[in-house]
């Protein structure tokens, strides 16, 4: 049996994964004859790439809730995800036209756990992180170090002349006047270990 490669360069893409499998379907490899990789991922096995397989039958068509379940799956790290999505999609094209509502199927149950993961995550990530707008000024400062000050480099890759179009820019006068002082104290200062926990911000 022959073996051939399918690259999807966006790993999270339910487009960049489509493209693949379509053309692998078209050509008619079978899911066991196809290796997936994600973004420059490299092997050591060699294998055409699906874009060069002869074409010999049309696009497949899946129902819709197969794309919304491969769009959520995908953005899971499950490394195998690409190739269980192929094999739904083989399956469902090949007349297993009910396969999605049987959930105690292993191809099914798997994917749908992997959007299951992705919703979830992506709840909390909504439900419990919140953004609040940070003056640029204020941000500059908080990640200044000063134990990489380097002037003169810095007015190599651009001339102070042009320091008044950055608006950090302002800063950088009293922080290069006070970067010397901060840097022996960091050298001075007692070591500690690390914290095992993160303490909650002052309310």
């Amino acid at each position: 049996m022959s073996h051939w490669q399918a690259r999807v360069a966006l790993p999270w893409s339910l487009e960049a994964w489509r493209d693949q499998a379509r053309q692998a379907w078209c050509a008619a490899i079978a899911p066991e004859a196809l290796d997936w990789l994600a973004g420059d991922e490299r092997t050591l096995i060699a294998a055409a790439a699906v874009a060069q397989a002869p074409v010999q039958r049309p696009a497949p068509h899946v129902p819709k809730n197969f794309l919304a379940l491969a769009m959520q799956a995908l953005c899971h790290r499950e490394p195998q995800r690409f190739a269980l999505l192929y094999r739904l999609l083989w399956r469902l094209a090949s007349g297993e036209r009910g396969l999605l509502d049987r959930v105690t199927d292993p191809d099914v149950h798997h994917a749908m756990r992997l959007a299951q993961a992705v919703r979830r995550d992506t709840h909390k990530m909504k439900a419990f992180v919140r953004f609040r707008e940070l003056p640029g000024q204020t941000y500059y400062a908080h990640i200044f170090n000063p134990a990489r000050l380097n002037p003169r480099m810095m007015r190599q890759e651009m001339p102070q002349k042009y320091w008044h179009l950055l608006p950090e820019a302002q800063l950088l006068p009293q922080l290069m006047g006070e970067a010397g002082a901060r840097v022996q104290a960091m050298t001075e200062r007692e070591w500690q270990p690390p914290k095992r926990r993160i303490g909650k911000p002052p309310a």
